[in-house]
């Protein structure tokens, strides 16, 4: 009755019980005693009619009657205990006598049976009828017992005296009992019985001792006469303290620590028929603030370097206090590891890791667990200061509450590995605080003392624990909540690492991009991944810049919408490739596996991408973690950069990511430069603790001259075309549908009489200005447009001047806007051989162009004017391509003028002679229109010879008037004029040495007219 779980009693001990029946009275009555031990049957005619249990003094009497007031009620003490009742008589002709027997005692009433000295049972003889041979020193208490007999009608009742004796236990029982009746009849002590019963652990969730007695005897035989027995009673005494028991080497029984809840003892019985029946007594502790508690732990580690994976033992010890109350129990624990002492994936990497189920635990049950072999994760030693072995067992790690929670403790101590051996189970939670730090909460512990529990975590490199990442000193703590009331002790754990230290800004990934074609323009798996040396700072945030030409064909895969993204739904049609990843620590990371998929492109961004792996560390799933990723493209070569922030924690356990790589392996998706040479690019990662580092990552395909190379060209002309006029002009470039070459340079021959208007230079919008974005809206001089073979969507953007510094005419920016926003900057020149404008550009991106078309409206602020009528020929461009595979192409083609210019209205302007030697220019406007206003700019390096006298008479002699210093303007009629004779006779100017040495020159004849207009006509002439 002092022990726990009950333990069938071996069938050589119910055989010697019966043979202990063999005719005399006192062995009539030793048998009866028996029986007292287990309560009479669960039938009408055998109730068990009063009960008692509970603590009482030394020098009150234990019977069924007593009442609350007797008892001694004070929390943790050495007090003596009494166990007492009455039944109705069982009658064994018809099955109703009493069979088994068992005890529940309270949770938190213990004894130190295992401690204290034992009777070896050779010594306490239960086969034999003589008195037990045991030393004083181990008798834990005393009673009686009350037998009733009938013999041949008479009816014999006595009060049996009862010893209990310390036994020697097998393995399977926490402490033994024996049971000593000594029978006496007027005065003649009669044979003595003996009964050997073993205690055990009951299992949670009221974990507390159980005895259990089986097989009572049914008969007696006196004279030789067989005779029933019955019980009506048993009282039962287990002695407390020492003082009161001289005899006992220590205190004996001990008391609980909770006043919270009632003290219940249960008796059932179970009668040879099968019937059971059951009765409780309670009582109610007092005083247990006054219970002593102490308590201290630590943590320990195998390794004292830092970020590795390590060995962890963590030790809990409770100050057992005895005399004259014994410590308080435990209620419940939280214990938090020292900052950086954390969980790792490494864990997972190694045998198949598992979790244990509720059923293989069997937390309520005193079954041996069933948890499989890749659960186990440490080893636990419980000491308790009553037994003399401690109990030995291990952690396991348990199934998951609920998606996404850290994962169950599964603690389990046993005397050792048989059925029905002495278990303690526990179960705990795993949890990350508000500090980041790990933490197992242990609740509802059985009321079991103990002095030191133990839990090591085991070693090497596949080791559950990893250590801080840094040298120094951290701290943990242990909140213990003690059964008695009283606040939570808490208590410092301070970890010390200091050994192999090592830089915590140390930070040198490196980063591979590879190809499973690596054939120019072909397409396969591009991969990229980058790196990190262990025991390094951690990856943070990472912008990962492609080499020009690597791409992807987003006509291949749709775009996941934002809110499927988020909730990791994507549709297969949106997954382009494959992520895996090494998180951990030491030799042996874990291996993750995730999925690319194509994301509905944030703002500004030419794609997005999803990220979406479990995170699975073995079979413990905690969700999936969503990263995104946005790509733009490089304003300086239109390459692809990669944005991504790099996660440090998922559900507060670190990651530790040791690689990242990325597989676009989605058929024909990944796409390769045209371009052979080799190709680098330089990224920027960033760690946790801000280190930064630029990685190169260098590429290179084969077999450029396999590539075929087939741009085409073509323009066409608008507006104004004749000798002056401003028109405009279309070019268009294309690459017809096939894998070859993309096109790396261009230049471009304009056709003849073609020349850039210097007038509208200050327009053009300085190069700071257009590398900033903050062009003025005049510097835009047409438009773009475009396709793409990887994009069903259209490209489209403006032309405009941008001045560079130290170049006379200016240069064309095209500035695409939309998905693709981007800039490409070309230039303008002129053809030393024919005078030609030409327009290149020299850095085109090795991108799939199929078609570039660019507009160059006309009138009067075009930024083109014509120096001779182009349509008295037929216009002829010229295009000058190079590949990025290096292969070249030349296209000359040709733009009839539309018919629509010949009935165009445009002033008629013929020149003879020239500036030097005399020039006449006679101005004939358009039909139905008259001239108001005629004027001649003269060009940069030409003047009016002489002084100002002179210049006025010469021009006075000519009809004319100087307009400021250099503009001429010829005398008209207020009327209008239905034409204009300009005369500037041989003399009239000095040219600067500049000047002198070109052939010709462009004045600038400006026209007003009385119907409203102006036409603004620059005019070639012989110098």
């Amino acid at each position: 009755m002092i022990g726990t779980v009950p333990r069938r009693r071996p069938r050589h001990q119910g055989r010697r019980a019966f043979a202990m029946a063999h005719g005399a009275l006192a062995t009539v009555i030793a048998a009866a005693m028996l029986a007292v031990l287990a309560p009479a049957a669960a039938q009408a005619g055998n109730p068990i009619t009063r009960l008692a249990a509970g603590p009482i003094a030394a020098t009150t009497h234990c019977n069924p009657n007593l009442t609350a007031e007797q008892y001694v009620t004070t929390a943790g003490a050495r007090t003596d205990y009494c166990m007492a009742y009455y039944m109705d008589g069982g009658n064994p002709e018809t099955g109703d006598d009493t069979y088994k027997t068992t005890v529940d005692n309270p949770e938190g009433f213990l004894a130190t049976s295992d401690t204290s000295p034992q009777c070896k049972l050779v010594d306490f003889a239960p086969e034999r009828a003589d008195a037990a041979r045991c030393d004083p020193s181990m008798q834990t208490g005393s009673g009686e017992a009350r037998v009733r007999v009938v013999v041949a009608g008479l009816t014999i009742q006595q009060t049996v005296p009862v010893k209990m004796w310390n036994l020697e236990h097998a393995p399977d029982a926490v402490a033994g009992v024996g049971l000593e009746l000594a029978p006496n009849l007027g005065g003649i002590d009669l044979d003595h019985t003996k009964l050997v019963s073993y205690t055990n652990l009951r299992p949670n969730p009221n974990v507390g001792l159980r005895t259990t007695i089986e097989g009572m005897p049914r008969t007696t035989t006196i004279a030789g006469i067989k005779a029933p027995i019955a019980i009506d009673g048993f009282f039962l005494r287990f002695w407390g303290s020492k003082t009161d028991h001289p005899t006992l080497p220590q205190s004996f029984a001990l008391l609980g620590s909770d006043c919270t809840k009632d003290q219940v003892t249960t008796l059932t019985t179970t009668s040879y028929s099968g019937d059971t029946q059951s009765a409780s007594a309670k009582y109610r502790l007092t005083d247990c603030a006054n219970v002593p508690f102490g308590i201290k732990a630590t943590v320990e580690t195998t390794e004292r370097r830092p970020d590795v994976p390590t060995g962890t033992k963590v030790t809990v010890s409770v100050d057992q206090n005895f005399e004259p109350r014994v410590t308080s129990n435990l209620k419940s624990t939280t214990l938090t590891m020292p900052a950086g002492l954390e969980l790792g994936a490494q864990v997972a990497s190694g045998d198949p890791l598992e979790l244990c189920t509720d059923e293989q635990f069997k937390w309520d049950s005193t079954e041996p667990v069933g948890c499989p072999a890749g659960s186990r994760v440490a080893d636990v030693d419980i000491v308790s200061p009553l037994q003399a072995n401690p109990f030995k067992g291990a952690g396991y790690l348990g199934v998951q509450k609920a998606p996404g929670d850290l994962p169950q403790v599964f603690i389990v101590g046993e005397f050792n590995s048989s059925p029905g051996a002495p278990r303690v189970k526990l179960k705990g939670q795993l949890a990350i605080d508000d500090q980041g730090r790990l933490t197992t909460t242990l609740s509802d512990l059985p009321q079991v003392l103990f002095e030191k529990f133990s839990l090591t975590f085991r070693g090497g490199d596949h080791a559950p624990m990893q250590t801080p990442r840094q040298c120094g000193t951290t701290e943990g703590q242990l909140v213990a909540t003690p059964s008695n009331g009283n606040a939570p002790v808490i208590q410092a754990l301070p970890l010390t690492i200091d050994q192999d230290c090592i830089d915590p800004n140390a930070f040198s990934p490196t980063m591979s991009i590879t190809s499973s074609n690596p054939v120019a323009g072909g397409r396969g798996v591009t991969t990229v991944k980058v790196e990190r040396p262990d025991r390094q700072a951690r990856f943070s945030k990472m912008v990962v810049n492609l080499p020009q030409g690597i791409l992807s064909d987003l006509k291949l895969a749709t775009e996941c919408p934002q809110a499927d993204g988020d909730a990791g739904n994507c549709p297969a049609s949106s997954r382009i490739g494959t992520m895996t990843a090494l998180s951990g620590v030491g030799p042996a990371p874990y291996t993750v596996k995730g999925d690319v998929y194509l994301r509905e492109r944030d703002p500004g961004s030419v794609a997005s991408l999803l990220i979406s792996a479990p995170v699975r560390f073995g079979p413990v799933d905690l969700g999936r973690l969503n990263l995104p990723a946005r790509i733009e493209l490089r304003p300086e070569d239109l390459g692809l950069r990669l944005y991504s922030d790099v996660p440090q924690r998922f559900k507060g356990l670190p990651l530790s990511l040791r690689s990242f790589q990325v597989d676009l392996d989605r058929p024909d998706f990944a796409m390769n430069p045209t371009n052979c040479d080799p190709l680098s690019s330089s990224s920027l990662f960033t760690s946790d603790t801000g280190a930064t580092a630029n990685v190169a990552g260098s590429f290179q395909v084969s077999g450029c001259e396999a590539l075929g190379f087939d741009p085409k060209l073509a323009f066409k002309l608008s507006g104004q075309m004749g000798d002056g006029d401003k028109p405009g002009i279309d070019v268009t470039v294309s690459l017809p549908g096939t894998r070859g070459s993309n096109i790396k340079t261009t230049s471009v021959l304009m056709p003849p009489g073609l020349s850039a208007d210097l007038k509208q230079v200050p327009r053009a919008c300085p190069q700071a200005n257009w590398d900033a974005g903050t062009c003025a809206p005049t510097a835009v001089i047409g438009t773009v447009e475009g396709r793409l073979a990887i994009t069903d969507e259209q490209l489209t953007g403006t032309l405009s001047m941008v001045k560079i510094e130290g170049r006379t005419l200016p240069s064309i920016g095209m500035q695409f806007t939309g998905r693709f926003a981007s800039k490409l900057l070309g230039g303008i020149a002129i053809d030393k051989a024919t005078g030609q404008l030409v327009t290149q550009f020299q850095n085109v991106p090795d991108v799939p162009l199929v078609e570039l078309a660019l507009h160059l409206g006309g009138g009067p602020d075009a930024p083109l004017f014509s120096t001779a009528d182009l349509c008295q020929q037929t216009p002829k461009m010229v295009g000058t391509f190079l590949g990025q595979s290096g292969a070249t192409a030349t296209r000359t083609v040709t733009a009839p003028c539309s018919a629509a210019y010949a009935t165009y209205a445009r002033p008629r302007i013929t020149k003879k002679g020239s500036l030097r030697n005399g020039l006449t220019l006679k101005v004939s406007p358009p039909a139905a229109q008259k001239l108001s206003v005629v004027r001649v700019a003269i060009p940069n390096g030409v003047s009016v010879k002489g002084s100002a006298r002179t210049k006025a008479r010469l021009i006075k002699g000519t009809k004319l008037r100087l307009i400021g210093t250099r503009t001429i303007g010829a005398s008209v009629p207020s009327a209008g004029a239905s034409s204009s004779t300009v005369k500037l006779p041989k003399g009239t100017f000095s040219f600067t040495r500049t000047a002198l040495k070109k052939k010709k020159l462009v004045v600038s004849v400006r026209l007003g007219y009385t119907g409203g207009g102006r036409d603004v006509v620059p005019l070639t002439v012989w110098r």
